[in-house]
This record gives C-alpha cells, structure tokens and sequence, in this order.
C-alpha cells in the first residue's frame, strides 16, 4: 500500500518508529542539531548523508547529531552531492522517499511531503541504492566528527540557510583489457546502444560496447570512466606498448543473464579523439602497474574535466 504524508512528516513517521524491532537505512542529506531525536538510529542501522566542507561551512551538518549517533552504534557514511531523503525499515517494513531533511527547520516550518510504501520491490529498491552510496560514501568515526566541529558554522536563529557550494562529482576510474569478440550483441545491449546514442552528451561522438566478467556488473555504475587496453590473442597483461581506447563513460550496464550464459555489459560514450584521463596530455598508450584480467580500480577523476 503507498500513502502520501504531506502533513508532519517527522511527527507521523517518528513515532512510527519508535517501537520498531528491525533495521533501519537511511539516507538523508542534512542533519540538524534536532536529527536524533526527530529519527532514532541504533546498532546495525545505517545512515548516508552529505558531510561535505561546504555543507558543514553551511551549517546543513551538525557533527553533535552525527557524534550522537555514532555514540548510539549507527554506521554512518558521508557522500558529498547526496541530495535524496529517503529510508526503509525492515520492521515494520516500510520505505519512505520524499523531501524532508532530518532537521527541527524541516520539522516545523516547512511543507514536506513523503511516499510511505510496504511494496517489497520498492523497499529492496531503496535498500539497494543506500547500500550503493554507503559504499561509495566516507565512513564516519569521531576523528571525523572532531574535524567537522572545526568546521561547522551555525547558522542564526530565524536567519536563512546558506546554500553550500557544490563540490565537483568525482567519478570512479576503471581501467580494463579489450579484445575483439565474434559474439553477437544480445537484444538488450543492442537496445542500449541505441539509446546512448540519442541520449549522447555534447561533445561525445562514439558508442559501443564491452563485456564485462560475471559480477562486474554489480560493481560498475553509470557515470564511472573506463580506460580499455588492448591486448590482443587473449594476452591478459596490458603492456607498455599496447594501444589504449580514449576514455569513455559508462552510459548503461546491462546485467548478465548467468542462465542463459549471456554475459554483462557496459554500454559505453565516447569522443573517438579524446587522450585518456591521465592528466599529462599523453595520448594513445599508458604504462599498467598491474592487471588480473578483470577490472582494475584507479584513481578518481573529476567528471568536470571530462569534457575539456
């Protein structure tokens, strides 16, 4: 059953809460002073929000509230650009998405709404995306708390809040072996191609395809930045020497189909003349440290800088 709240979201969802026997996800981009008591968190729950700088320099972090349920077991994970408000309870189940931040001001004075839903697909949906932030997130413990004490600013009673300053996303880097395959493309992967291709950003001008190893799907997302290195006659070991694909971003994976042997994929967009992400300018081959045949994990780049 879905039920809209528009009305004292926290006062209806709070006590709703109260007397719960399961677990608790959350992921809630501001806190304020007030968030422990307005949402009690626990021992085996979680909670994401956005501890960036600039939030805390806003004062749309409070780090008591962030020590306060650190003290009471919750895990919790900073993810700078969070913006979503949004949990699931396993007892009672229940998943809520909507607006209301986990503060006395979002509380009392402002029109917030939430979707309340038992539907089972929508709750292991919002479990899902939280544990994917969790694990893109920085785990919080009282070193971060006692540095984001340094840098909290609190805001005036009745004054407005400062809006922070986006910081840039950062988008994770893989690097991968290619090959050329004879395979033919399953449906699905073909029908993402074509929707990357009217879907392509501006200054982008190729699509295609890569198979991926079975579970890599569960771990590339889109948005990530992929950096593939030839290696022909199934040579697993990018060398020195070899040719390297100009970077590309991941614009849709196609999960596996384990099956029906279907492997997965990551639809991928390009510009066909851009240098790989190395920062030097160097186009065309790279130097691997190391390569187990699968991906390996790079160091971050800004997707800001993609499109220079």
């Amino acid at each position: 059953m879905e039920t809209l709240i528009s009305e004292d979201v926290w006062n209806t969802v709070g006590p709703l809460l109260e007397t719960r026997g399961g677990v608790v996800q959350a992921a809630i981009a501001y806190l304020g002073a007030d968030a422990p008591k307005i949402l009690r968190l626990e021992a085996q729950d979680t909670l994401v929000f956005d501890g960036s700088d600039a939030n805390l320099v806003a004062g749309a972090v409070n780090p008591d509230a962030v020590g306060a349920y650190l003290t009471a077991g919750c895990r919790c994970f900073s993810l700078p650009g969070l913006h979503a408000k949004m949990l699931v309870s396993s007892d009672p189940p229940m998943a809520l998405v909507g607006s209301a931040n986990l503060s006395r001001h979002s509380r009392d004075h402002l029109a917030e709404a939430v979707i309340q839903t038992d539907n089972p697909d929508v709750m292991e949906a919002v479990a899902a995306q939280i544990r994917l932030w969790s694990r893109d997130g920085t785990p919080v413990d009282d070193t971060w708390v006692a540095r984001a004490r340094t840098l909290y600013r609190e805001s005036p009673p009745g004054a407005p809040r400062r809006e922070p300053t986006p910081e840039p996303r950062r988008a994770r880097l893989w690097v991968t072996v290619q090959n050329s395959t004879s395979r033919e493309l399953p449906e699905a992967v073909s029908a993402a191609e074509a929707a990357a291709w009217q879907g392509m950003p501006r200054g982008l001008n190729r699509v295609r395809s890569l198979e991926l190893n079975p579970g890599e799907d569960q771990v590339v997302r889109e948005g990530d930045v992929m950096v593939s290195v030839w290696t022909p006659g199934g040579d697993v070991t990018p060398r020195g020497n070899r040719k390297v694909e100009p970077w590309a971003i991941v614009d849709t994976v196609v999960p596996g189909e384990p099956t029906r042997g279907v492997p997965p994929y990551a639809v991928l967009v390009s510009n066909s003349t851009a240098p790989p992400p190395d920062g030097q300018g160097n186009q065309g081959r790279v130097r691997a440290a190391r390569h187990d045949g699968g991906l390996v994990r790079g160091d971050t780049v800004r997707a800001g800088s993609l499109h220079q």
